[in-house]
């Protein structure tokens, strides 16, 4: 029984483990490589590599994270899991740990105190390769990549780098020189008060209407 109990612990781990390493999956492409057209032809589905789907003609690419780089392959990111506007593992993915630290900060947003990850203690613990001052950081700026269609290969800068509008960044905004998800953030705030404005306006409407009446 004790047996069975630990070879069920052991299964569990190496399946907790696979799909850890399933968030980030490498590719064999740059972002150069993508960016010239290079396209893989394909039939379906199991023709094209992993981040990748078949349109019946080509393999069209989806959440990738590339940097501008010849010699760096760019890594395919599987949103289903790992959340870009949050920058954390999805609710209902919890149990699964995050391995290595994928959000990443430039240095210069961890200097000006713009910007912080989890806590890592050595390179190895950051998808970036870099970890600075006790977080995940980047010398050069990441790129999400993405098919609109089979003709738009579109690259814009990912979480946390710098940007000059709104426009560059891939997930967020650009504040304060920076792809920012807490302007997403500000914005669900700023509605969130409008619609208690709102209430609290209608029922004190209802409160008067209703003493007008007695």
């Amino acid at each position: 029984m004790l047996h069975n109990l630990s070879l069920l612990l052991l299964l569990l781990s190496s399946i907790n483990h696979v799909i850890c390493q399933n968030i980030l999956i490498s590719t064999n492409y740059t972002k150069s490589y993508l960016s010239d057209s290079k396209r893989i032809k394909c039939v379906q589905d199991s023709d094209c590599p992993n981040g990748s789907s078949c349109n019946g003609e080509l393999c069209l690419f989806n959440s990738l994270l590339c940097y501008n780089k010849e010699d760096s392959n760019c890594v395919y990111l599987n949103e289903t899991i790992w959340d870009p506007l949050t920058e954390k593992i999805r609710d209902k993915f919890q149990n699964i740990q995050e391995i290595p630290i994928i959000k990443t900060c430039t240095i210069d947003g961890i200097i000006e105190n713009n910007c912080e990850t989890k806590k890592c203690n050595e390179d190895s613990d950051c998808f970036s390769g870099l970890c600075y001052s006790g977080y995940c950081a980047t010398k050069d700026s990441i790129y999400y990549c993405k098919d609109y269609s089979s003709t738009e290969f579109i690259c814009k800068s990912f979480n946390n780098m710098k940007c000059f509008k709104g426009s560059d960044c891939s997930h967020t905004f650009c504040k304060n020189y920076y792809c920012s998800h807490n302007y997403v953030d500000d914005y669900i705030n700023y509605k969130n008060s409008i619609r208690v404005s709102l209430l609290i306006l209608c029922t004190l409407y209802i409160l008067n209407k209703y003493r007008k009446k007695t």
